[in-house]
């Protein structure tokens, strides 16, 4: 027994040797988030760099805003940078980084900075889009949301042109793509109706302002015009939404039939807004109303194909609907895009990883329209659960206004 005590004690000041600690390897979740960080962060240097080098005082706030959500961003919503704590040399102490001369930076231009929150806001969708966890994927929309709207603001003011963008939603066989009210640059994302109606089965014509699925018109043919002014190009019975939203697997899956015809029948209810609003409007609105009109009706019938709602019973397309209240048509148009963000924003969070980017690309459309006629630029568009918990002031007021008369029209 003395011995053993002796063996035992006599061992106390021997240190067994253990592998030293790895990283450990970082799962889906934390990849995106990781990437979502870096993507965000590298706005913060330079539009710092570019303030301090002096910038029109028209654009300064909104540099600043842009700096400012980007550190709330990386910091609070996604939770800073990944450190693993790591990095010494085994005895408490850091290594110190070898010193190495940091060069001065390039001179940084409003171009880039709308380059970069061009970027930011594309990564973040796709982030969105492949988030295991809901909730996240929502956050990431949302933050990308609002990144491509300051891409648009800050485009306008400084009279630069948005970078053509790989953006192909894939929400079926064709890009849904979303919109940049003001620009026409060569290769701008502009929704195309000519392209992207393919109008799916639409029964005995209800909905979309009384467009009937017989219409007959392709995309090459001049387009139609039913009794409401809403334009009807490339409508074809024999290409339809509703085939497309079976045999595609990007179609978002995870919702149920009541929230696709929930999403639908707010889409319709936004189209015939829309219609009747602009025939009781002067020239100047009637045209954007009635593109904005012709663009949900396009919306709701591609999520009737999609949720395979046309000739059921869940299918919610109606003639007319009730009106919301407005005072005008801008104030009509911020309420209702604004309904729609915070809806699109709700499904994202429903919806499966991998099949969300229709649902994100309606989030980043309805805002970007409702900055569009007024709305005042929002730190988490449709997530404004988000900005509270995170202690974000509340926007100043929405200025419903009528949108610059040389913006183009949402379809040409």
């Amino acid at each position: 027994m003395l011995a053993l005590v002796l063996a035992v004690t006599g061992c106390a000041g021997l240190r067994l040797q253990t592998a030293p600690p790895t990283e450990p390897a970082a799962d889906l979740a934390e990849q995106v988030r990781r990437g979502a960080v870096a993507a965000t962060g590298s706005l913060v240097v330079p539009v710092r760099q570019l303030l301090e080098d002096g910038v029109p005082e028209a654009l300064r706030a909104e540099l600043e805003a842009v700096r400012q959500n980007a550190l709330l961003y990386v910091s609070d919503a996604l939770g800073g940078a990944y450190d693993s704590g790591l990095g010494d040399s085994g005895l408490g102490e850091p290594i110190p980084p070898p010193p190495t001369p940091e060069p001065p930076m390039p001179p940084v231009s409003i171009s880039q900075i709308v380059n970069l929150l061009v970027e930011a806001g594309y990564s973040n969708r796709t982030a969105a889009d492949e988030a295991p966890d809901g909730d996240v994927a929502r956050l990431l929309a949302s933050i990308s949301a609002a990144q491509f709207a300051a891409a648009v603001r800050i485009s306008g003011l400084a009279g630069v042109e948005l970078p053509a963008l790989p953006v192909a939603a894939r929400l079926l066989e064709f890009p849904f793509q979303f919109y940049f009210p003001g620009t026409n640059a060569p290769g701008a994302v502009v929704f195309d109706p000519g392209v992207a109606v393919r109008a799916a089965d639409l029964g005995d014509g209800v909905g979309s302002g009384g467009v009937s699925s017989d219409v007959g018109v392709s995309s090459d043919d001049e387009g139609s015009t039913d009794t409401e002014g809403v334009t009807t190009d490339g409508i074809s019975e024999d290409d339809s939404l509703e085939s497309a939203g079976r045999a595609t697997a990007s179609a978002p899956s995870g919702l149920t039939v009541q929230e696709f015809s929930a999403l639908v029948a707010a889409e319709d209810a936004a189209r015939y807004a829309f219609e009747v609003t602009a025939a009781r409007s002067a020239d100047a609105e009637r045209a954007q109303l009635r593109a904005l009109a012709h663009h949900h009706a396009t919306r709701a019938n591609a999520w009737v194909g999609i949720g395979q709602l046309a000739g059921t019973a869940q299918d919610p397309r109606q003639v007319a609907w009730a009106l919301p209240p407005a005072a005008s048509p801008p104030e009509l148009v911020l309420l209702i895009e604004s309904d729609l963000a915070e809806r699109y924003a709700a499904l994202v969070a429903r919806a499966a990883p991998g099949t969300r980017l229709g649902l994100i690309d309606g989030l980043i459309e309805a805002n970007v329209v409702r900055e569009h006629w007024g709305g005042a630029p929002l730190v988490f568009p449709g997530a404004p659960d988000i900005a509270t918990a995170l202690g974000v002031s509340p926007p100043p007021p929405d200025v419903p206004a009528l949108p610059h008369a040389t913006a183009p029209a949402l379809v040409e």
